[in-house]
């Protein structure tokens, strides 16, 4: 018993590490829109100019959105805007997970009710969360530079 959760310790970490080197060294690639939600029909929180350090939460299935913390602000950047370093070489979101070919950021989901009482409850737009509640983010198409080859 001792032994697995020894291993099971050890798994974790070695997972923690793989995940966070990922995203130590993760920047806006071009003048990006933060979003208050996984799609451009979410409000803008700020404008987050090119090279700024973002810490990857972790990203919606296919990479296309990705729930960051920048400057102490926490929401949605689109993947395809987010450069990773990897070998010396800097590379959007979905190019790094095609070339590393292991889970090194994670997926997540979003639920407007949890993230928005979590993060926006004293914003002016979290008054009209039915309203935002409508957005179907699942089906945004993807952005203009988006290669599903990368």
């Amino acid at each position: 018993m001792r032994h697995a959760l020894l291993l099971a310790a050890a798994i974790a970490s070695v997972t923690l590490l793989v995940n966070t080197s990922a995203q130590a060294s993760s920047f806006t690639a071009v003048e990006i829109n933060l979003r208050a939600g996984p799609s451009t029909r979410y409000p803008s929180l700020d404008v987050l100019p090119e090279g700024t350090f973002l810490h990857i939460v972790g990203c919606t299935r296919g990479y296309r959105w990705c729930d960051v913390q920048a400057a102490g602000r926490r929401g949605w950047v689109s993947g395809a805007y987010i450069d990773v370093e990897h070998e010396s070489q800097r590379m959007r979101v979905p190019a790094y997970v095609h070339v590393v070919h292991e889970p090194v950021i994670p997926t997540v989901s979003f639920s407007i009710n949890s993230y928005w009482s979590d993060h926006y409850a004293d914003r002016d737009f979290y008054d009209d969360i039915d309203t935002w509640d409508d957005v179907d983010w699942e089906d945004e198409p993807p952005p203009p530079e988006w290669d599903p080859s990368w």
